[in-house]
C-alpha cells in the first residue's frame, strides 16, 4: 500500500513505487477510501498499524 498519506491529508505523494514484478494494482480517489475507512473500520485501524510501522522505522533509521 503506498500513497495513503495523499489521500488522508490530500497533499502529493511523498514517495514513488517500482514494481519489481508485474503485478495489479487497485486505484482509489479519496473518497473511495473514506467510504473503505467508514465501511470498514477494521481497515481504518490497519492504515493506522501501518503508518505507525512507517514512522518508527523512520525513526529508528534517522542519521543525524
Amino acid at each position: 500500500m503506498f500513497g495513503e498519506m495523499a489521500l488522508i491529508e490530500r497533499t502529493e505523494r511523498l514517495a514513488s513505487a517500482t514494481a519489481e514484478t508485474e503485478c495489479l494494482l487497485l486505484a482509489i480517489n479519496r473518497n473511495a477510501f473514506l467510504e473503505l475507512v467508514k465501511d470498514s473500520p477494521e481497515f481504518g485501524v490497519d492504515i493506522l498499524k501501518t503508518i505507525s510501522e512507517r514512522a518508527k522505522f523512520v525513526t529508528a533509521h534517522h542519521v543525524q
